[in-house]
């Protein structure tokens, strides 16, 4: 009998809250869709289609491995885990989800393209652990893939220029056997990237290059 969210909306244990890095009043909430409030959050819009791949034969907890559910509903699958919106221009923002897409929008959220096919070696379903939107250049974001849950424990790093038609793999120096979980760029040095493995924190001065 108690009050349950509509069954087009789902939410994990960590479903991201991000304030905008330039509008103080701009707030981001990840489900499977997008909401967005421009007022602190006493009122919230979705600009988003549902963003992840939304397999209804997986979707389900009680579907795979006969999980008991708990009474938050946490244990949900194919949700937004990571958001970034670019710090130099509001209309672009990025979003990463836990079935292996890899979002952006140019406008605002009135189109979405999914550019996770464009990132090289990656596999299908490999979790978008952190996308991280340059302050830097409106064009590039960097991200980090986790996919230890398919005992996979390379570091998989990316970084675009081009708003991920193209992606480099900015791995030199980082071993493999630990799997990557966040990146963040410095907030006043250009090219200085910090990136958080399983076992270690890894620093680049030259943008991922080393």
């Amino acid at each position: 009998g108690r009050p349950t969210l509509p069954p087009q909306f789902r939410f994990n244990w960590s479903s991201p809250l991000v304030m905008s890095k330039s509008n103080p009043e701009t707030i981001y909430f990840g489900g499977n869709y997008l909401f967005k409030s421009i007022n602190k959050g006493k009122s919230w819009r979705i600009i988003s289609p549902d963003l992840t791949k939304n397999d209804p034969d997986r979707r389900n907890p009680s579907q795979s491995g006969y999980l008991t559910r708990s009474v938050t509903g946490g244990e949900n699958h194919y949700t937004i885990i990571t958001i970034s919106e670019s710090p130099l221009n509001e209309t672009v923002v990025w979003a990463g989800t836990d079935d292996g897409n890899l979002q952006v929008t140019r406008d605002g959220g009135d189109s979405w393209t999914n550019v996770k096919a464009n990132v090289p070696g990656v596999p299908a379903d490999a979790w978008v652990s952190r996308v991280e939107a340059s302050r830097f250049r409106e064009g590039t974001c960097y991200v980090t893939f986790d996919n230890h849950r398919y005992d996979d424990f390379k570091a998989y790093v990316y970084k675009t220029d081009d708003f991920g038609e193209s992606w480099t793999k900015i791995t030199q120096g980082i071993p493999d056997g630990y799997s990557a979980y966040v990146i963040k760029e410095d907030v006043v040095r250009e090219g200085l990237l910090f990136v958080g493995t399983e076992n270690a924190v890894y620093t680049s001065y030259d943008d991922g290059a080393n």
